[in-house]
């Protein structure tokens, strides 16, 4: 009785604080234009090509232009068929013809902006990951492909990629980097991944791929987090009994919870964030 309550208790616990690394995720480590959406795309501060940044420059103010139409329609309450509409299409091939020679700027700019595109999601998300296999593979193991990785972490959702295009594309970047701080941020990632894709299998994929990553860069920004999702794949799991632990009561006396061994124990589990 005691291990199927506890077991249950934590399940809700591990659900709560896997909600909330989630959103700190998504606030602390991805890139802004991400977060913010096509109007934030990232600009290349030093292009390679002159003719990217002159691209660059021309579509801002047509879709600067676009954004006030939406303004004034929405203000006159125009249904959103009658809205007009985005740029994105008119400069999408131009923009793909610059990420194809391996331009970073176009490359990010095109994976900022599929969404706006309107074409099927399935050749959407296709048109992704092969943007994202580019922006990987044209990039030295360095600051850009940090950025490749914290970017992935919004992928696994089924309206981007989805856990399996995102959980092989971060495969690909862990086999090819040797840089043990990338890889080990990358089998991290990729672990966290797994554990959502749920299953049994995954949950032993993704302790191995945890696992790697701590031991590739045990002073990684992401190895607190790993370490506490190891300690819940061992130890938090349903039907599992609950780990020993001390606290102290309301009198300021501590106690440990195998004090209650043998008696029907209820753990009430609260916070705020």
């Amino acid at each position: 009785m005691e291990a199927c309550i506890d077991g249950r208790a934590h399940a809700r616990g591990i659900a709560r604080s896997r909600i909330r690394a989630l959103a700190l995720a998504m606030l602390t480590v991805v890139p802004a234009w991400a977060q913010n959406g096509p109007a934030a795309a990232p600009r290349s501060i030093t292009p390679s090509d002159p003719a990217w940044a002159a691209l660059e420059r021309e579509f801002t103010v047509a879709w600067q232009t676009h954004q006030a139409a939406i303004q004034r329609a929405q203000q006159e309450n125009l249904e959103p068929s009658k809205w007009p509409a985005s740029p994105v299409s008119e400069y999408w091939e131009r923009c793909v013809a610059f990420a194809d020679r391996g331009e970073v700027g176009a490359i990010r700019w095109c994976i900022a902006y599929t969404e706006a595109l309107a074409i099927p999601v399935a050749d959407r998300n296709q048109r992704r990951l092969e943007l994202y296999r580019g922006w990987a593979k044209g990039l030295p193991e360095g600051s850009g492909m940090k950025e490749v990785l914290r970017s992935l972490q919004l992928e696994g959702s089924p309206g981007r990629l989805g856990s399996a295009s995102t959980i092989a594309l971060l495969s690909e970047i862990a086999d090819r980097v040797q840089n043990r701080t990338l890889r080990g941020e990358a089998r991290i990632l990729r672990g966290v991944m797994l554990l959502g894709a749920g299953g049994q299998e995954n949950l032993a994929r993704a302790r191995e791929s945890i696992a790697l990553g701590i031991e590739d860069d045990p002073q990684g920004e992401s190895v607190a987090g790993a370490r506490g999702r190891l300690f819940q794949l061992d130890h938090l799991q349903i039907g599992m009994g609950c780990p020993d632990f001390t606290a102290k009561d309301v009198d300021g006396v501590e106690f440990k919870r195998s004090d209650y061994l043998g008696k029907v124990v209820v753990l009430d589990f609260w916070g705020f964030w």
